[in-house]
């Protein structure tokens, strides 16, 4: 088996795309994750940044023969100064992020808020932090209603659909 090119990108197939959405399948939790975060602009290299160290391999290759992702292409070699610059900035906007959201969820739950912070301060980056935080709002519908949603979907929207 060839090793896998870190700069292969990958996009979910329309069966990826029903799964992501469903999450019936039975796909690992390894699986899932890669699955959610394949969008046809992140390389190799930045899906296993997720996982374990050596698991993309055998992930990725799971989900590429069950038809749910394909190759789409490849990402242009970087300079080492730029992929420093960009972590660092990645890792700002994450850290941004986290605090606002644990502020907007512990404000709106109370006492449970600190359930939320902790599910908040685990995500990994901000793709995972958008899914924390989707969760954060339904289960909040359902505690508190529809006003308390607003304020927080207020309050969290930049952070749901920001890019970059």
């Amino acid at each position: 088996m060839t090793a896998l090119d870190e700069r292969q990108i990958f996009a979910a197939t329309p069966a990826g795309t029903a799964e992501a959405a469903s999450g019936d399948s039975g796909l690992s939790h390894g699986e899932r994750r890669v699955l959610m975060l394949v969008d046809g602009q992140r390389d190799v290299q930045a899906l296993s940044a997720v996982v374990r160290s050596g698991e993309i391999e055998a992930l990725v290759a799971s989900l590429e023969t069950k038809g749910l992702i394909a190759r789409c292409g490849r990402s242009a070699a970087r300079d080492a100064a730029t992929e420093l610059r960009q972590e660092s900035r990645e890792r700002a906007m994450l850290a941004l992020a986290k605090r606002v959201s644990t502020e907007v969820m512990e404000r709106e739950f109370g006492a449970g808020g600190h359930v939320w912070a902790a599910r908040i301060e685990d995500a990994i980056d901000r793709e995972v932090l958008r899914h924390v935080l989707r969760d954060g709002v339904d289960a909040l519908s359902l505690r508190s209603g529809e006003t308390a949603v607003q304020r927080a979907l207020e309050a969290l929207k930049p952070l749901l659909s920001a890019r970059g």
